[in-house]
């Protein structure tokens, strides 16, 4: 593991599997006597731009920035199954029953088979944009965000979250219109970060600094922010898995937040971060990176201070 784009542990955390620009690998993982989880290359497959990866019944279902999936044998990698593209999205989840579910950015809902990869239901159109996939685990709450269209070139684009019935073909709305620049539902279900950006005309164009804050999904209300940026410029959020930390990635390191105040409490450097993935029990976390990537212990994040100034 030396450059790793995209990252999923597998297997309740025994394994994880890694992506780079041609191909995805994966390793078992063996902690080491100082604390450490240690890597060990079992298998390769050649898939080209994969920008999601999801475990679903004995596959690991990949899905490149097209929007194709393929399904590989967790235990060896091989490509069992895959499907024509259907447009580019933010990823898919692993539904209670056992099926996978896709959205497009172009609104397009896609059920599939993991085992087969075969559709359960015919592909449909929601009727709008939408982003942010999300299923709370243990209350089967999935969740959306459907974008409404700017009314001028002057306005902003809307965002709205809405819980997904499936069957149904239905949406919720959970919170109106935030006019945000992207939303990140917590593990839990109960929080949502929202990204807005700074639309002062102090700033330029391409120098306005973004505001992220934290609101309680059934109030609306806010319970912390914190202004970031623009230099660096921080994006792709990563909730841990019990809500107390978020990730963030920059083009030179990954910045934590504490969820409920949103201060910073580590910087980590690193070449090209991308998104970073947490071990389902939160105890470590995989930096993808190039060049340097790990899988990092999420108690020794502390030896990366944050500077007490925002550089």
């Amino acid at each position: 593991m030396k450059t790793v784009d995209r990252a999923l542990f597998v297997e309740d955390g025994i394994a994880i599997v890694a992506a780079v620009s041609n191909r995805i690998e994966k390793y078992a993982l063996r902690r080491a006597s100082n604390g450490q989880l240690t890597p060990t290359k079992l298998w390769t497959a050649k898939i080209k731009y994969c920008s999601d990866l999801v475990e679903a019944q004995g596959r690991i279902v990949a899905t490149d920035t097209s929007g194709r999936h393929f399904g590989l044998c967790n235990s060896t990698g091989r490509i069992l199954w895959q499907t024509e593209p259907i447009g580019e999205g933010d990823g898919g989840v692993l539904l209670a029953d056992g099926t996978f579910l896709f959205a497009t950015w172009q609104g397009l809902l896609q059920r599939l088979d993991p085992r087969d990869g075969r559709e359960v239901s015919r592909p449909f159109h929601a009727g709008s944009s939408l982003r942010a996939l999300h299923l709370t685990p243990g209350k089967d709450l999935l969740t959306v965000v459907r974008l409404i269209p700017a009314r001028t070139d002057r306005d902003p684009v809307g965002e709205v979250l809405c819980s997904l019935d499936i069957e149904a073909r239905k949406m919720r709305e959970l919170m109106g219109n935030t006019f945000t620049n992207g939303m990140y539902i917590s593990p839990c279900g109960d929080r949502v970060l929202c990204s807005y950006i700074i639309a002062d005309p102090v700033y330029a164009l391409f120098e306005r600094p973004f505001k992220w804050v934290v609101k309680d999904i059934a109030t609306g209300a806010s319970r912390c922010e914190r202004i970031l940026g623009p230099d660096p410029y921080f994006s792709q959020p990563a909730w841990s898995p019990d809500g107390r930390r978020i990730a963030l990635s920059s083009r030179d390191a990954h910045l934590f937040l504490a969820a409920d105040t949103l201060n910073p409490v580590a910087l980590v450097p690193g070449k090209f971060a991308e998104r970073p993935a947490f071990h389902p029990a939160g105890t470590d976390v995989c930096l993808c990176r190039k060049d340097n990537a790990a899988v990092v212990p999420v108690e020794r994040l502390s030896q990366w201070p944050y500077p007490d100034e925002p550089r």
